[in-house]
């Protein structure tokens, strides 16, 4: 209520006519708009799909982290194994959610420091670069994981 609540998406025809979600609901967006908005966002929720069975690691979370926003995302126990926990905040339920999104509004500078440190793993970590030598030794030793039984 004390915030400029917007979203973005898909769902709104399973939100009850009388909630005030319908109200502050923007369309759905895709491409450099969705990137412009995340980047504008203070605070950008992330969640993800019942059928990822507790494992969050979405699209979402890059985009948000690399253009540089905060990303408060549902907490999933391969977060902490896969990321520092600099990077991003996490929520449990409804009330931790709108707890934190209240601490963080509150707290700009900090909230900034976390939003810069995912850009800078993002940039460091996950690169182009990155990504193709990550894949390169995978396939390397699955190659020579095959020569070796034959």
């Amino acid at each position: 209520k004390n915030a400029d609540f917007k979203w973005w998406g898909y769902g709104i025809e399973a939100i009850c006519e009388k909630s005030s979600l319908r109200k502050t609901w923007q369309g759905i967006t895709s491409g450099l708009e969705m990137y412009q908005i995340y980047k504008q966002s203070k605070i950008v929720i992330n969640d993800y799909i019942r059928e990822a069975k507790g494992i969050a690691a979405n699209q979402r979370m890059f985009e948000v982290m690399g253009v540089g926003s905060f990303l408060l995302t549902r907490n999933a126990p391969n977060l902490i194994e896969e990321f520092p926990s600099n990077l991003f905040v996490t929520y449990t339920d409804a009330k931790d959610c709108l707890d934190k999104i209240n601490y963080y509004l509150r707290n700009e500078s900090e909230r900034e420091e976390i939003a810069k440190a995912g850009q800078k793993y993002l940039i460091e970590k996950c690169s182009y670069k990155e990504l193709m030598a990550e894949i390169g030794s995978i396939i390397k030793e699955a190659y020579f994981n095959k020569f070796k039984r034959e």
